[in-house]
């Protein structure tokens, strides 16, 4: 054993392999205090600091999830919301009016009330209420307000149809009181084969759509 240590601290060689055997413990010790300190702050995070951590996260999951819309379309500042009827957009529309100020409100909206047969009876009524609330938030704004696009379904069809009927009534009631709405055909603007999904609108069906938004939009003073 004697010799054995004089020959170890005579090597030069075995005395850097001894010395880089305690260096690396010395650094695998300090990694593992250091995760002990981390763990120990960890424990002391508030609760309410990892639920807003939990929540960023959860937002980022939600931007990378698929929305309804052709990819290519660049504007998707919009209060369109899937599977929303009008009462539940009625529900908000004043808080985003009013935060907006827009100049000009397009509104295609019913479709939804129609896949979930919701109380088709009336649904003109809720269309005239939603019309009253965005022109009362911003009574300066010309609302231009669609009759919903053809859908396959044959049933789809026939109630969107008699919904159809009611919407032109309806602007002209609220026009007749003085408020800026305007009543844009948008039903006979699509056919079935321009329908992704028998519902929503393809990249062609929306081309469609925005060439009949935008002939209403340039047919007066209003821009």
């Amino acid at each position: 054993m004697r010799l054995a240590r004089r020959r170890l601290r005579a090597d030069p060689h075995r005395r850097g392999l001894r010395a880089g055997r305690v260096q690396r413990r010395s650094a695998h010790h300090a990694v593992g205090r250091l995760h002990h300190r981390r763990l120990q702050r960890a424990r002391r995070v508030p609760h309410a600091v990892v639920a807003a951590r939990r929540g960023r996260r959860a937002r980022r999951r939600l931007r990378r999830l698929p929305v309804q819309r052709p990819p290519e379309l660049g504007d998707h500042d919009h209060e369109g919301h899937s599977g929303w009827r009008i009462d539940e957009i009625d529900a908000q529309v004043t808080g985003w009016v009013r935060a907006a100020q827009p100049r000009s409100v397009l509104l295609h909206i019913g479709t939804n009330d129609v896949v979930q047969d919701r109380d088709m009876p009336g649904a003109p009524a809720r269309l005239s209420a939603l019309i009253d609330h965005i022109t009362a938030a911003a009574p300066d704004a010309d609302v231009f307000v669609s009759d919903i696009i053809v859908l396959a379904d044959p049933v789809l069809e026939q109630r969107a149809q008699a919904y159809n009927a009611a919407v032109p009534g309806i602007v002209g009631q609220w026009a007749g009181q003085g408020r800026h709405v305007h009543f844009v055909p948008m039903h006979d603007a699509l056919s079935t084969a321009d329908l992704a999904d028998g519902v929503h609108p393809d990249a062609v069906g929306y081309a469609a759509m925005a060439n009949r938004w935008y002939a209403a939009l340039t047919a007066g003073p209003w821009i």
